[in-house]
């Protein structure tokens, strides 16, 4: 039996809404926007650039959709500083 990631102080793993929760909150609290929470709520994961080829391509349009459902709530998400592309 694989041992659970996150437990509570006792040991006894988190249900699947409070790793959800957890992983949102700290999300919120690392300061990335708050469409990425929304989208953490609705669909139960995390996308990242590191783990999109574990997902299928309806996870993926789920992530969007919740991406999109997000930045409707809380605005649109500002450009990373890595994505800015210049003239060549």
């Amino acid at each position: 039996m694989t041992e659970p990631l996150i437990t509570h102080e006792d040991g006894t793993p988190l249900s699947e809404e409070e790793a959800t929760d957890l992983i949102a909150n700290a999300t919120l609290a690392a300061g990335m926007h708050p469409a990425f929470v929304h989208a953490i709520k609705t669909t139960g994961f995390l996308l990242t650039s590191m783990n999109v080829d574990q997902f299928t391509d309806d996870d993926i349009d789920e992530w969007n959709a919740a991406i999109a459902e997000g930045e409707s709530i809380h605005g649109p998400i500002p450009p990373s500083p890595d994505s800015a592309t210049g003239s060549s």
